[in-house]
């Protein structure tokens, strides 16, 4: 996640170069046509500033939390959702695309359904009961889980 960001501040320093450069020939110009030209350049490092936030912003969207609603939706990237926490708390998380890591293994006493969606994803339900649903979706999924756990469309699974 962080790799994406890497690049934002060696561009805007690069930005900021470019937009104070003169050229050493030019005769000096007025003190209006300066602070208009200081102007013009501020506005350009801004709106270039705003255009790498734009397009660097959808690289931190990917979430890292323990669920708190029913259902528990995660983002079109890498996520990684827990679920709720205390014993008979049944919860519902679903991962969308991606390769996300969905967990449901702390707490017991519970019908768990975890939905990896599409990408490579890891559902963890093994958390010493065998009511919970584990069901990877599209590509080649993992599934941990108790004997007794209803696996579906897990190329892999373990204690199932």
């Amino acid at each position: 996640m962080r790799e994406g960001r890497d690049f934002i501040v060696p561009a805007l320093l690069a930005i900021v170069a470019l937009a104070n450069r003169r050229d050493r020939y030019e005769p000096r110009p007025s003190t209006r046509e300066r602070s208009k030209k200081v102007m013009r350049r501020i506005f350009v490092v801004l709106v270039l500033a705003a255009l790498l936030v734009a397009i660097a912003a959808p690289v931190a969207v990917a979430i890292k939390e323990r669920c708190d609603t029913i259902p528990c939706n995660g983002t079109n990237k890498k996520d990684q959702l827990s679920e709720r926490k205390g014993n008979g708390t049944t919860d519902n998380i679903r991962g969308l695309k991606r390769d996300d890591r969905l967990r449901a293994d702390r707490y017991s006493r519970d019908r768990d359904t975890l939905k990896g969606e599409e990408g490579d994803d890891v559902l963890n339900s093994d958390d010493g009961d065998s009511k919970d649903l584990v069901d990877g979706g599209k590509g080649d999924d993992t599934c941990v889980g108790d004997s007794g756990d209803r696996p579906r469309n897990c190329e892999i699974e373990v204690g199932l």
